[in-house]
């Protein structure tokens, strides 16, 4: 299918590449869904692309594109090109037009519905009321309150993080380049041996989600068996091999998912 194309605006119209995708898109036999999953996206927003209400974000035009078997340059006119009917100036008008077109801020959890969200509420909710019943029970020793308070925080923080608030695809840089360490705001990972890549990033999101969502809401069960076993045992250096424990059961995980694809 080769179509003409009036060059001379260079400015993308997101009626015509919105019908452009939708046409891509059943060409590849996918629906909305399946490819908003394949690239980390929501429907919601192939859907709102494929209506014209926008234009894809910057960081998804290649992608996109890949995924569709075409170029950045077809995807942003609307329909395939010829050979020589797009100039180099007129393809770097159109990218210029979507940068400033899309928006700055990066897709975030909260906003694609996944399974490890109404988890993560779940154990929340049983991590909170079995605190309480052990407190209410007096079975609350401060020697013993760090082990329970500190990781279910350390649990809720990480968990309503990766649930809710990452951004569910990295700049394309982390695909560039080998990057072991992930800045986003106050967070902060450091992973020595991994790259974060957009391939390993939905891993790793689920990962750690459902390892926070489950460990949070064990850790009442689980302090009131140590609380037992270290007063009964009398374990000195207890404590500290039990945190060890709980820090390892969060990055093991995570260097598997991230070694999957380096």
């Amino acid at each position: 299918m080769e179509e003409k194309t009036n060059m001379t605006n260079c400015r993308p119209d997101r009626a015509k590449v919105g019908s452009f995708v939708a046409e891509l898109r059943k060409e590849k036999g996918l629906t909305q869904k399946q490819l908003a999953e394949k690239l980390t996206v929501s429907d919601k927003t192939v859907s709102k692309w494929e209506r014209g209400g926008g234009l894809p974000d910057i960081s998804m035009l290649i992608p996109l594109a890949g995924r569709l078997g075409v170029s950045v340059s077809e995807l942003l006119a609307g329909c395939r090109l010829s050979g020589g009917e797009i100039g180099l100036r007129q393809a770097e008008n159109l990218v210029q037009s979507v940068i400033k077109c899309s928006p700055a801020k990066p897709l975030r959890a909260w906003k694609v519905k996944t399974k490890e969200q109404p988890l993560f509420v779940i154990c929340a909710l049983l991590a909170a009321v079995s605190t309480l019943v052990i407190w209410k029970m007096g079975l609350i020793e401060g020697m013993f309150m760090p082990f329970m308070s500190l990781p279910m925080v350390l649990s809720a923080a990480f968990g309503a993080y990766f649930c809710f608030f990452a951004p569910v695809r990295l700049p394309d840089y982390y695909d560039e380049n080998e990057i072991g360490f992930f800045y986003d705001g106050i967070m902060r990972m450091n992973m020595p041996g991994i790259s974060f890549n957009n391939r390993n990033w939905p891993g790793i999101m689920r990962v750690v989600s459902r390892w926070c969502a489950v460990s949070m809401a064990a850790r009442p069960l689980v302090w009131l068996g140590a609380n037992f076993l270290l007063k009964e045992a009398r374990m000195p250096l207890g404590m500290p091999v039990l945190m060890t424990a709980y820090m390892l059961g969060l990055f093991v995980p995570v260097y598997i998912a991230g070694s999957r694809y380096r």
